[in-house]
């Protein structure tokens, strides 16, 4: 009886040091918060510099406005290349920010939601898991996200990167959905919070691809007759757009298309002049 007793009791005592233990595991660092997540802004490239938004069309029939036309249409055709296949990563990112983060140990946070796509791109529901884990003495946060469409067991990972902690820089490769989990574009981007700066890149990084290597880059610079800039890689063709946000005035350089090396400008209605 007397040993049965000590038996249990050093049982009692290996699961309450168990538990303490694991407790003690999950449990925060002191005066570590969990990672502040990146701001969705840097998943797209602004379009309003040209006076039109995504979803309109550039109309093409106005031979005047053919300088702004063509800077147009190169960003915006990039644009929506790139949105058509991260519309629905970057709207389940950006669902995170509705949800209360738990930390699982080692130095990670981990964010659990359902999110479900809108009607027109078929209202599939996804079980996300999106964490953060500081590294590089917590100056970085890798972070990833993983979805499992709801009803199945094909989990996959549509975001992956290392973001600076302040969000001052940092880079992303969004995998291609849903059929084919393959690399489709990294992003990178960098904040100067000084001097209001801001660039943001994507680049075609599909295995085997024609494209691979092309890219689309926006700046913004507050300083300057043109604040914004948009280089546009293509087939090793450079692209070059500069604009003024607020007047709408810009000019642009193609070698390919102008066969120059000339800017080649419009107005504040958008009409051709010369530079």
């Amino acid at each position: 009886m007397k040993k049965s007793f000590f038996l249990f009791l050093a049982l009692g005592f290996i699961l309450a040091l168990q538990s303490c233990t694991k407790e003690d595991a999950l449990e925060a660092p002191d005066n570590l918060a969990a990672p502040s997540i990146p701001p969705t802004d840097v998943f797209t490239i602004p379009t309003q510099t040209f006076g039109i938004a995504e979803d309109q069309t550039i109309a093409t029939t106005r031979n005047d406005k053919s300088n702004w036309v063509h800077a147009g249409l190169n960003v915006l055709v990039w644009n929506t290349v790139v949105f058509v296949n991260t519309a629905i990563p970057i709207a389940a990112f950006g669902h995170s920010f509705n949800y209360e983060s738990e930390f699982i140990g080692d130095l990670t946070w981990q964010w659990k939601y359902e999110y479900q796509a809108p009607p027109a791109n078929g209202s599939t529901k996804y079980d996300v898991t999106l964490t953060g884990q500081y590294i590089n003495n917590l100056e970085d946060v890798a972070w990833k996200m993983v979805v499992q469409e709801a009803g199945t067991s094909n989990e996959i990972v549509w975001y992956e990167g290392i973001v600076k902690a302040n969000h001052s820089e940092g880079s992303f490769t969004v995998n291609r959905y849903p059929q084919n989990p393959e690399p489709y574009v990294t992003l990178s981007f960098n904040k100067d919070f000084d001097k209001d700066n801001v660039t943001i890149r994507f680049t075609n990084v599909i295995p085997n691809d024609p494209g691979n290597g092309d890219f689309i880059e926006w700046m913004a610079e507050p300083t300057g007759e043109y604040d914004r800039h948009y280089d546009v890689s293509t087939d090793g063709n450079l692209i070059e757009i500069e604009a003024n946000e607020l007047e709408k005035n810009g000019r642009v350089k193609d070698p390919k298309h102008f066969e120059d090396e000339e800017w080649h400008c419009w107005d504040t209605n958008q009409k051709n002049i010369d530079c």
